[in-house]
């Protein structure tokens, strides 16, 4: 496994760290994002790093394309919480999972994890396309340094 530009450790627990892009510093009011990927397991890790780089290449056109700073404020507080919601949900709603936990004999919480790993892996490149066609395929030179780097770790 290679190394994940924006991927750090503090004491025990995983973080997505990110500069914001030059001409976006004075927008957003900030020269880094940041956000804890609520783990200390390194593969979970990477697995998330991968959604927290998709997420803030779609956080940098939308906040181009936003107007009053109000709108901004909303979007910088809605990528620091939808994902970290969604995995809340996941990790207690794990019906979807009993049938591949009783044929595997996992633990339903343990299939749970491993069924949406697997999934996300899988649909990772359908999402990188379907993300470049709605941002009109950025230049490289227009990226985040973070967000530039190899996705596929």
């Amino acid at each position: 496994m290679g190394y994940l530009l924006g991927l750090s450790r503090r004491r025990s627990r995983y973080y997505y760290r990110c500069p914001v892009p030059a001409d976006l510093v004075g927008r957003i009011g900030r020269r880094e994002i940041s956000r804890s990927l609520l783990t200390a397991d390194v593969r979970i890790a990477r697995k998330r790093w991968r959604r927290a780089a998709i997420m803030t290449a779609n956080l940098w056109v939308a906040v181009q394309q936003a107007v009053e700073q109000h709108e901004i404020d909303a979007l910088i507080a809605g990528w620091l919480s939808a994902r970290l919601d969604n995995d809340r949900r996941q990790r207690v709603e794990t019906d979807f999972a009993a049938a591949f936990a009783a044929h595997t004999g996992m633990s339903r919480h343990a299939a749970a994890a491993y069924v949406i790993g697997s999934d996300a892996e899988a649909q990772l490149p359908q999402w990188q396309r379907e993300s470049a066609k709605a941002t009109g395929l950025q230049s490289h030179s227009q990226r985040s340094r973070c967000t530039s780097a190899s996705i596929g770790g």
